[in-house]
């Protein structure tokens, strides 16, 4: 059981103001951000795994809509006759993703213990920086030698 929204406590201010703010810079940068807010949302309201990563989907979605209906108009800069948004890759794309998303998080999230859900989450995360790293450095050395 969970505590009630209000009154929030004072570390749930600051992780909403935190959560608002990286997760602006997330939708800025085109990433979802789930690596982010899912560790900020079971350390500042005190959620389980499970729970954050619900609330992390929700996040991510809202994010999406708010990013789509700013740039639903705004027209490729190399051809100007087209939109932005590629209808007909999401078309193709979003049925597939978001069934082998939830089929995901059906199989792990009833079958896998908390601490296994958080450990695979944990390496992939280590995954992922280190290969951003990686790529930072091979790109900084092709810049040196241009």
């Amino acid at each position: 059981m969970h505590k009630h929204v209000f009154p929030p406590k004072p570390r749930e201010i600051i992780g909403f103001v935190l959560l608002a703010v990286l997760m602006g810079l997330c939708n800025v940068a085109g990433i979802g951000g789930g690596a982010i807010d899912v560790p900020l949302v079971m350390l500042f309201f005190q959620f389980s795994i499970v729970e954050a990563i619900a609330i992390s989907n929700m996040i991510i979605l809202m994010g999406t809509i708010a990013r789509y209906i700013y740039k639903w108009r705004q027209m490729n800069p190399s051809k100007p006759q087209v939109v932005l948004v590629d209808y007909s890759l999401a078309t193709v794309m979003m049925p597939i993703t978001l069934a082998g998303s939830q089929i995901g998080v059906m199989l792990i999230l009833s079958t896998f213990p908390p601490i296994l859900i958080q450990g695979l989450l944990e390496g992939l995360l280590i995954f992922l920086a280190c290969n951003s790293i990686f790529k930072g450095c091979q790109l900084r050395k092709t810049e040196n030698l241009v």
